[in-house]
């Protein structure tokens, strides 16, 4: 074992991109399975080794190292996983499904390159296996049920575990001698993930999706192909004579890596005894992949408009050393250039134009390195004009190149679409999540109002930059994730870093880990030194800026600590206290005496649910308090999203908590195509009647489902997607439309911006003052039981969905009322019920149509829906004020 271990620690391996190559021997007698690997055929086996964290990108800090035979028709393995303190691990019973088991794992996935095929072992002598089908929105989705009759056989040891697998070669359905194959270690005692290959995507469900991408393995003879090729290291299985490309010659000896260059092409002639056994000729992929990135799957045409420069954002991904990827992922050398070959009418705003050489198109070249960098660093964006008539349709081409070689061309369809100016609402806010650059002034003709600042530099360039967009009209939003920031650059992760009295401690007397984020929960009893000068340097900070919004995410450090509630000290006293205001002639019994039991202190525990409520509202109350040197403040929270349905119930308990956050919580909301706002809008609808408040007041707007990942769709595409989800909202009563992110945007995506804008100014009013309507229904009925489409995914959903979505919200004499229905997308015509008190007008809002003219005591109005109209709004106004 510790031979294993040694070979595994003297190995690296290279990030995404890197070249991996294994050549499998055929041996004549196979190993016995017995979790050990005395069996002489284990010797010459070829080798996976050099896992790196999924992460970091370093070498994983616990090794894994797998070695692979064939014998007959079927594939041997041998698989080592260091773990410390292995032999105190709990065997658990048989895996029923593909989650990650709390013991860890071992995943092996394979692909034909068609389908890809997943074994999950571990050390309790049990296999799940699984066919996964490529999805492109969701990854891989659960196929069918593998039974290939893998055998396996584990052993656990002091310091590591090991099994080993015989895995019978037909149920791969293998089209030849080589396959594609992916290792992934699930070291859930380290928390802890790491892979053979790291893939583009970090997602894991993502990373199988990739499978074109897998690194190749190769069947030979025994005493053949004994050799490994990962990343930038050629390893032999015994000593064996090399000739690189420029002749020089040199030995790999046993086990030993041989250092290549994966940026140049290469070529291995292995020798034994005199003889070539085999040559290997490496050509490196491209150095560089330029892509649109996230826009490349939203968006198949591009959008261009004369209105307004329009933004793109690419994607780039290399295929450098590990030394350079480990100090810089996704580094750009600065002498690569990306050449755009447009029509004539477009221009790259920041780029040469070259000499014309074809009728009707340009040439102009620009310098990755001069690129607008975004903050992700492999992240860039051009500006493009555009001169075209709107429905002109055309082709955009670029290449990357660099001295030495450059990329194919690609093709990009491009379309120019016509964007009409609308004025910004002058209540409601519109801004972008945690983003601003130049392009977002240009957005304000089209309704932003708001500008965020997520740099938190504090520095005078930024306030200077401020202040000029605030005289611009813009409204000034401090910006916040997952972190809020004090002062300059104190963040909340850093106190609890810093300083222990600040972390959350659970009811055992353990400080509250967040899950997810790995960082310390923060008390909502802290007020100490940390606290008070962040307060102090903020309020500076805030009265030179002149902040109007605090745009804030609790989903980190807070809602776990919400959850759960604090039993430090501090906190005890403080609740100790203020019992005893709220009950002053009650027996104080302490949270670490009720808590253990709820059941029989359903009085105490629900003031303790207050009082969680009541101490968080405090803390960011001062902060508001602060913030608020205007005197107009208003704090926006996401904190909703991704949580809990218990979570909901308790962070709404109180309603002083709801009013700090301006009297709302908003949440993953993207429209009624998600299932997020069907499942979330019956939460919400609880509990605006079990305490008489509405809890939607700030929404997200994503431009495109394929990059909301918070949720999953119900319905086909949808034409003006980003515009139906306007409407919606609208009729939700929210006050805030925080779009996710600007990045995604293209052109058409502004047009949908604009012309959402322009019939928020028709109903303003409405929608930020208006009421929910408790008694709008339509005469469609619901969808009697699940459809295949939530059974092959496996979502849990609730039966008899409606399959008409209709909402509504009333102020003085209007109402403001959306019909939609996005799964079947046919021509019906829906009968609205909503009592009328006055004689009215009904009127769609987006065509200016009067749809029908209700007299006083109607009940109900008639909607045309179809494929082009899966959503309309309309404005219904009293004719007698």
């Amino acid at each position: 074992m510790k031979q294993i271990l040694f070979f595994c620690l003297t190995l690296t391996a290279l990030l995404a991109g890197a070249s991996h190559h294994i050549s499998i021997p055929e041996v004549g007698v196979p190993p016995q399975l017995d979790g050990e690997d005395a069996d002489g055929c284990w010797k010459h086996a070829a080798v996976v080794f050099g896992l790196v964290d999924s992460k970091t990108h370093a070498p994983a800090e616990e090794a894994t190292v797998m070695r692979l035979v064939k014998s007959g028709d079927a594939l041997y393995g041998f698989v080592y996983c260091e773990q410390k303190d292995a032999e105190k691990l709990a065997i658990r019973g048989k895996r029923e499904n593909w989650e990650v088991n709390p013991i860890g794992s071992v995943e092996l996935f394979f692909t034909n390159d068609s389908s890809v095929f997943q074994f999950i072992l571990d050390y309790s002598n049990e296999v799940f296996e699984q066919e996964l089908l490529p999805d492109l929105v969701l990854g891989t989705r659960p196929g069918k049920t593998l039974t290939s009759g893998m055998r396996v056989r584990s052993k656990v040891h002091s310091d590591s575990w090991t099994v080993e697998f015989a895995l019978p070669l037909n149920a791969l359905q293998l089209k030849g001698d080589s396959f594609g194959l992916n290792v992934v270690r699930n070291n859930v005692a380290a928390k802890e993930t790491s892979a053979w290959m790291l893939l583009r995507k970090p997602r894991f469900r993502q990373w199988a999706a990739q499978y074109e991408h897998f690194p190749k393995a190769v069947f030979c003879k025994e005493g053949d192909r004994l050799f490994t090729v990962s990343g930038s290291r050629v390893t032999a299985a015994h000593d064996l004579e090399n000739t690189l490309a420029d002749g020089r010659t040199a030995t790999i000896k046993e086990g030993t890596p041989l250092a290549i260059e994966p940026e140049r092409a290469f070529s291995l002639n292995l020798v034994k005894d005199g003889q070539s056994v085999y040559r290997f000729d490496y050509n490196p992929p491209e150095q560089v992949t330029l892509s649109l990135g996230d826009n490349e799957i939203t968006w198949p045409v591009l959008h261009f408009s004369p209105f307004m420069p329009c933004q793109i954002t690419w994607q780039s991904n290399h295929s450098f050393s590990a030394e350079a990827n480990a100090k810089d992922i996704g580094r750009v050398h600065n002498d690569f250039e990306i050449v755009f070959d447009v029509p004539e009418g477009m221009e790259v705003l920041n780029g040469l134009q070259q000499p014309q050489t074809t009728p009707g198109r340009r040439v102009f070249v620009q310098k990755l390195s001069s690129l607008s960098r975004t903050k992700f660093k492999n992240r860039f964006q051009t500006l493009f004009g555009c001169t075209l008539k709107p429905g002109t349709k055309e082709v955009l081409r670029y290449q990357v190149r660099w001295p030495e070689g450059k990329t194919t061309v690609h093709e990009i369809p491009i379309a120019s679409v016509e964007v009409r100016p609308a004025e910004p609402p002058k209540k409601v806010i519109v801004g972008f999540y945690g983003t601003r650059d130049s392009w977002t002034e240009e957005l304000r003709k089209v309704g932003v109002n708001l500008m965020c600042s997520p740099y938190y530099r504090h520095d005078e360039k930024e306030l200077k930059d401020l202040l000029r967009l605030k005289e611009k009209g813009f409204k000034i939003a401090y910006s916040s994730t997952q972190d809020i920031p004090f002062g300059s650059g104190v963040f909340f992760s850093k106190w609890t870093e810093n300083d222990r009295s600040t972390r959350t401690i659970d009811i055992n007397g353990r400080e509250v880990i967040n899950p997810k984020s790995k960082k310390y929960q923060i008390s909502p009893s802290y007020r100490g030194k940390l606290f008070q000068d962040g307060l102090a340097a903020t309020r500076e900070y805030c009265q030179k800026a002149g902040f109007q919004y605090y745009i804030f995410d609790t989903e980190d450090h807070f809602q776990g600590a919400g959850q759960l509630g604090d039993f430090s000290e501090r906190t005890l006293q403080w609740f100790e206290r203020w019992f005893k205001e709220k009950q002053p002639g009650k027996e104080f019994v302490s949270p670490l005496v009720f808590e253990r039991d709820a059941t029989r202190y359903p009085d105490y525990h629900q003031m303790w649910f207050d009082f969680k409520c009541e101490i968080w509202a405090d803390f960011f109350q001062k902060i508001k308090e602060n913030m608020n040197t205007t005197g107009e403040a208003r704090f926006i929270d996401y904190g909703m999203r991704q949580v809990d349905e218990e979570t909901c119930h308790q962070r709404l308990t109180d309603y002083h908590w709801l009013q700090v956050f301006d009297g709302g919580i908003g949440g993953a909301w993207y429209s009624s195509v998600d299932l997020s706002a069907r499942k979330w809008g019956k939460v919400y609808d609880e509990m605006r009647h079990k305490w008489s408040v509405d809890p939607i007041k700030a929404v997200w707007i994503c431009p495109s489902r394929l990059v909301a990942s918070h949720s999953a769709t119900i319905a086909p595409p949808v034409k003006d997607e980003m515009k139906c989800k306007f409407f919606e909202a609208m009729t939700l009563g929210a006050r805030s439309y925080i779009i996710f992110s600007q990045i995604y945007m293209d052109m058409d995506s502004v047009r949908q911006l604009a012309d959402a804008m322009r019939v928020l100014s028709q109903c303003e009013d409405v929608v930020y003052y208006g009421k929910r309507i408790e008694t709008i229904t339509t005469d469609v009925p619901y969808w009697p039981e699940l459809s295949d489409y939530f059974k092959l995914r496996q979502l849990t959903v609730w039966e008899k969905q409606p399959r008409v979505l209709v909402k509504g919200l009333e102020h003085e004499n209007k109402a403001l009322i959306t019909v939609s229905e996005y799964r079947e997308q046919v021509t019906r015509e829906v009968r609205v019920f909503y009592a009328f008190k006055n004689d009215s007008m009904v009127k769609d809002l987006e065509t200016g149509a009067i749809v029908a003219s209700p007299k006083a005591g109607d009940e109900s109005f008639a909607v045309t829906l179809d494929d082009e109209h899966c959503c309309r709004i309309f404005l219904v106004a009293s004719v007698h004020n």
